[in-house]
């Protein structure tokens, strides 16, 4: 079922507390869903990579995650692959989104996710851009 439904930014619960840091986050996290307003494919959990790098060791990479899915959503996993032309960023690394470090994706959502940069692989995930970038995610399921 499609929707015009806009996406809603929410917070991850570990970002609550208020940090210099994460305003900032916060802040570029709203300015991407302005651009990108209906961000992600419709009836998928999505996760696609802003751009944005935090250059502070470790490098951590924003990334936003969002719910078109018909359900909220919490504690699962999944494995990303990401490359950058012929560069492997991230290879098959399984993450997991807790309720209690995040808490919940509600339907029509996107939340800021922080990964960390493999070492090494900063320089490449800079040149990313929406015509060399693939990103593959697989393998997801609920954390029992």
């Amino acid at each position: 079922m499609a929707t015009d439904e806009s996406i809603q930014l929410i917070l991850p619960k570990s970002s609550k507390e208020e940090k210099p840091e994460s305003n900032n986050i916060v802040a570029l996290a709203q300015e991407y869903l302005n651009t990108i307003p209906n961000i992600g494919a419709e009836g998928l959990f999505n996760l696609t990579y802003t751009g944005y790098v935090v250059e502070t060791k470790p490098y951590q990479a924003l990334f936003m995650a969002t719910n078109r899915t018909e359900e909220a959503i919490a504690d699962f996993s999944f494995v990303l692959d990401l490359q950058i032309e012929d560069q492997t960023i991230w290879q098959k690394t399984l993450l997991r989104i807790t309720k209690e470090e995040f808490g919940e994706i509600p339907v029509h959502s996107s939340m800021p996710i922080l990964i960390n940069v493999p070492e090494g692989k900063e320089t490449e995930l800079l040149k990313a851009d929406n015509d060399n970038i693939q990103i593959s995610l697989s393998q997801l399921q609920r954390l029992s």
